[in-house]
């Protein structure tokens, strides 16, 4: 379940085109309780085939998913680091159980973080820092280079001075363990790698759905036909 603060129901409509593989074709009820197909949603759903579709929340240019979920304007800087884990854990998430091809930015599962820098072709190892230890997921290392991000270095300052955004091993081990529980749930049922556009207009379906649903869940299901 996502709060309802967090999501309307329109990117409620997004989030279900996109585990539906962001078929163009796919038939959903949208929020106004009306059947549309995936294409007039004017939300970029264009494949036709889930091989079509690679599935992602980071990667390797821009920031890296902890650092562009503290930038969100939904998470206040009340947020504990306990709920920033979880909503980084559910983001990472949709990918493993969304049709088509999941594609991941090396340290997702660590909540790797480049200290919010956007670009770090030439930031060496200092902001580009993996620890598979898990003892550290490299947040607020230092104000990233100016080149590509001076313009936000006084809102990376307020960031990297909540307690909220720090993250112990702890915090790291149970969102590596979670997304590795995730990759085993994908790799459990070829009903989350189906192949075929019709095998995800016949298997895939969505409840608490229209204009009466309850804001914030999202409930998928796959049918494996028996």
């Amino acid at each position: 379940a996502l709060s309802k603060s967090s999501v309307s129901l329109a990117d409620a409509d997004h989030i279900r085109l996109g585990l539906a593989g962001t078929l163009q074709n796919f038939e959903l009820v949208n929020q106004s309780s009306q059947k549309q197909l995936g294409k007039d949603f004017g939300q970029s759903a264009y494949a036709l085939d889930p091989a079509d579709i690679i599935n992602y929340v980071s990667k390797h240019d821009n920031e890296t998913l902890w650092d562009n979920l503290q930038y969100t304007q939904h998470l206040a800087a009340d947020v504990d680091s306990e709920t920033r884990v979880r909503i980084h854990s559910l983001s990472a998430a949709i990918g493993l159980v969304s049709q088509g091809i999941p594609f991941f930015q090396l340290g997702v599962d660590k909540l790797r973080s480049k200290s919010m820098d956007r670009n770090t072709y030439d930031a060496g190892d200092w902001f580009n820092y993996v620890d598979f230890t898990m003892q550290t997921n490299n947040w607020n290392v230092g104000l990233p280079l100016s080149q590509d991000n001076q313009g936000n270095w006084e809102r990376m300052n307020q960031l990297a001075n909540n307690a909220n955004a720090e993250v112990g091993a702890s915090e790291i081990m149970q969102a590596s363990e979670l997304f590795n529980e995730m990759l085993r749930i994908r790799a459990s049922s070829p009903l989350f790698r189906l192949t075929t556009a019709q095998d995800i207009f016949d298997r895939v379906g969505f409840h608490n759905i229209g204009k009466n649903q309850q804001q914030g869940l999202i409930v998928m299901s796959i049918d494996d036909g028996l």
